[in-house]
Order: structure tokens, then sequence, then C-alpha cells
């Protein structure tokens, strides 16, 4: 099993680095791939976060064309906790993460941050195709727009897209919950000994990085990213 990364150069220096060290710990068994990539240029006038996720996808697309091993797509924003190996006991060519709970408001079904993949032919094709489509939205504001309301971001969009038109592919695509594969806003308070992944976006990531006492919701989850970050020394910080 590989896990594939991708991350800019100047990018996320700390929250990758504590990643690798989760990955290192708690999937020993796994190879870890990360592309470092230079930053690119935004030559659509597009927000930054559409730029670089589309750069990102069109590498895990190019990557998944000459796969030859079960694989998990990953930010660079996360924890991993455990060993996700009872995930590939599931009948799938590709599994993404639906959300495991609804936020008040906006209510955004699922998030890209963690997808698995089988090495098969029409996990290759949906991953061509799912790149086909964010290159699309990302030169076509409108269309994206769609999309982005129900699902947000750049690749979430795509990919959304492709969940309601399922015709369009020949892939056996699956779902699994959040909390437990990639635990996000809607979990972090949730957080437990079967959690494998956990996303350190958002608020979660900016009471870390300001080493914050661990407090409310994101206790857990920040409990244990400075365990982990600290595994060599006695400090919480």
């Amino acid at each position: 099993m590989k896990i594939i990364t991708v991350k800019y150069d100047g990018t996320f220096k700390e929250l990758y680095s504590v990643y690798k060290k989760s990955i290192e710990l708690n999937i020993p068994n796994a190879e870890h791939i990360n592309i470092n990539l230079p930053m690119p240029e935004n030559n659509m006038g597009r927000p930054c976060f559409c730029h670089h996720n589309h750069t990102k996808l069109e590498a895990w697309a190019e990557y998944m064309s000459g796969a030859d091993d079960n694989i998990i797509f990953s930010d660079a924003d996360m924890l991993a906790l455990r060993d996700p190996v009872e995930i590939w006991d599931n009948d799938f060519d590709i599994c993404y993460t639906a959300r495991t709970h609804t936020n008040a408001g906006r209510s955004i079904p699922l998030n890209g941050g963690i997808i698995f993949a089988r090495p098969t032919d029409n996990a290759r094709e949906f991953f061509k195709l799912w790149a086909q489509t964010d290159k699309m939205m990302y030169e076509n504001k409108e269309f994206h727009d769609k999309y982005y309301r129900k699902y947000a971001g750049m690749n979430q969009a795509s990919l959304g897209y492709l969940l309601e038109n399922p015709d369009l592919y020949h892939a056996r695509v699956a779902s699994v919950f959040t909390l437990k594969y990639n635990a996000v806003d809607c979990d972090w308070r949730y957080v437990n000994d079967e959690t494998c992944f956990v996303h350190i976006k958002s608020l979660l990531r900016q009471k870390i990085l300001t080493k914050q006492i661990p407090s409310g919701q994101y206790k857990e989850a920040m409990i244990r990213w400075y365990r982990i970050k600290n595994a060599d020394s006695n400090s919480m910080f």
C-alpha cells in the first residue's frame, strides 16, 4: 500500500513533517511517496485554492495512470492515527469520504482529502476523467460555481459532478464516513481510537500552529497531534 501526497515548495512545513512522522509511527508498512512541486503560476486569475488543488489533482491522476498497488491519495495536512487496512476488504475501485455529521447552515456532503484507489483500469479511467472535469471547472467559473455551492472546494466540486453522473465512467465508487477515515470539522470532537486520519484544517490548524492548549471540540485531535509531534520529548509543544 502506498500513501501519496502532493506538497508545494515552502508550504505546510510543520504540518507535513508531523504527518510524515505519524505515518512512520502508525502505518509503518505503508510506502509514503510525496510529490514535491514548485509553487504553480496562476495565469487564470482564479483563487489560489482552485489553482493549487487543480494542480494537485493533475499530479494524483498522473501517478494513478501507472499505479501498481493499492493507494491512499492524501492531502498533506493530515495526521495518521492507525492503519486503515480493513478498507481493502470492501468492493470498490474508488472510495471517498462522506461527512459523518452535518453542520448548522451549509451542509457539504463529502471531503476530498482522502481517496482510496485500487490499481484497476476503471480507477485509472475515473482519475483521468476527474482531472479532465476539474480542468473544465477551473477554466469555466460558471460550471465550477454550480457545484461549488453544494460541494465546496475545487476537486470536491468536480468529484461531486462525477458522483451525480455515474453513467460517465465504469468505476465502482464507494464511500466511507469521515469520522473513521478523514476526520474533519464535524468529527473532531468525536475522534477516537477507531479514527485513521484527522484532517488538520481551518480552526484546528490555526489552534495547533499557534500552540494553544487543547480544549473544546478540538481537544482530542489537538492532544493526538501534539503527542505525535513530540513523541521524542516530554513537552506538549
